[in-house]
């Protein structure tokens, strides 16, 4: 299956990316109950994100983050980085990406 990387820039002051966090996590806790969501978190310098989607084609990955309340709050805009069909595989993440081996 695809594994579509999805960078975040934050569009608002720090203060509401701090007060939106707790709404976002809980959306982001779906995405990872169900399996769409690999990895995640803030970048570095901290100024966005990285999301790691999994099962998510690259034309699909908007639509699914557009419910994340940082989006619908403006905290942040989110853009396709890539796609790709994992080749070579850490021990252990085989299991966690099913038939993507």
């Amino acid at each position: 299956m695809v594994v579509t990387v999805v960078l975040g820039t934050y569009t608002a002051p720090e203060a509401d990316v701090v007060a939106g966090l707790p709404a976002h996590l809980v959306f982001l806790e779906e995405l990872l109950a169900d399996g769409r969501l690999l990895t995640g978190g803030r970048n570095v310098p901290g100024d966005g994100s990285v999301l790691v989607l999994h099962g998510v084609e690259p034309n699909d990955a908007l639509a699914v983050l557009a419910p994340d309340p940082y989006v619908t709050s403006g905290v942040v805009r989110y853009e396709v980085a890539g796609a790709f069909l994992p080749g070579m595989l850490a021990p252990g993440l085989a299991e966690v990406l099913g038939d993507a081996s």
